[in-house]
């Protein structure tokens, strides 16, 4: 069901999920909106490399407030650049791992 830059439709519900997967098919990143409970929260899963930074500005276009970090493992210098650009443009950056917060800073 991953799909790369699509609309996923998952039953009567439609969500953006962007999957990006190696020639491997082990995920490197997951883009999902948080539940409606916390609307403009996308949650970043895995592993933020240069090649999924143009789709993560794109992702956030959509007024999206927040990203959630939690399950985000590692983001290379490119992607460390782009979620501070999308922090000092207002982008409220929730639980980053100590490892995370520390390059962030």
């Amino acid at each position: 069901r991953p799909m790369v830059g699509a609309i996923a439709v998952d039953g009567h519900r439609s969500c953006y999920e962007q999957c990006i997967r190696e020639s491997s098919e082990t995920l490197t990143l997951r883009i999902t909106p948080v539940p409606n409970d916390d609307p403009g929260t996308l949650r970043l899963e895995g592993r933020l490399r240069a090649e999924e930074v143009p789709e993560l500005e794109r992702s956030v276009e959509a007024g999206v407030q927040a990203l959630d970090l939690e399950d985000l493992q590692s983001a290379d210098e490119e992607g460390l650049a782009a979620i501070r650009r999308l922090r000092d443009r207002g982008l409220e950056i929730r639980n980053p791992s100590h490892y995370l917060a520390m390059r962030l800073a």
